[in-house]
């Protein structure tokens, strides 16, 4: 299955007048409601003679209901009086990401010569062992 080229659609025009028509709508709903409301306010859609508003959070979704009256006027003077119902929902949140593991900081190759060499100076014992491994493992680190 192949996919077709985007020219190749007829109805181009259409699809850009039902863009521009659904920004004009968030517009209406942006210019009803309180500036500090306008970063939450996310996204809307007309259906039939109802118009859901999406939110990025519960708290916001709670106080844009109280301008649901307002919003619900100023698109229906906008739109020729279609709206009967204002739905308010909450958008899903962004997915958690991880923060970034902070910048180890791994010695020059000197010092891990000297911790190995100091090592091997050194007569068989535990701290021998360690610090052996220790020269190995940073010695790793620094070639990654």
């Amino acid at each position: 299955m192949s996919f077709k080229k985007a020219f190749t659609f007829t109805n181009i025009p259409a699809f850009q007048l039902h863009i521009e028509k659904h920004r004009q709508i968030l517009e209406v709903i942006l210019s009803a409601s309180p500036p500090k409301l306008h970063p939450y306010i996310k996204d809307c859609v007309l259906n039939n003679h109802s118009l859901i508003v999406y939110v990025s959070s519960a708290a916001w979704a709670s106080q844009l209901r109280f301008y649901s009256k307002q919003i619900k006027e100023a698109v229906n003077t906008s739109n020729k009086g279609k709206i009967r119902q204002i739905r308010i929902r909450v958008l899903p949140p962004l997915p958690y990401e991880r923060e970034k593991k902070p910048h180890s900081n791994i010695p020059s190759q000197d010092n891990i010569e000297l911790i190995r060499n100091s090592a091997k100076s050194m007569p068989n014992s535990k701290l021998k062992t360690a610090l052996l491994h220790l020269s190995s493992t940073l010695q790793q680190k620094r070639e990654l």
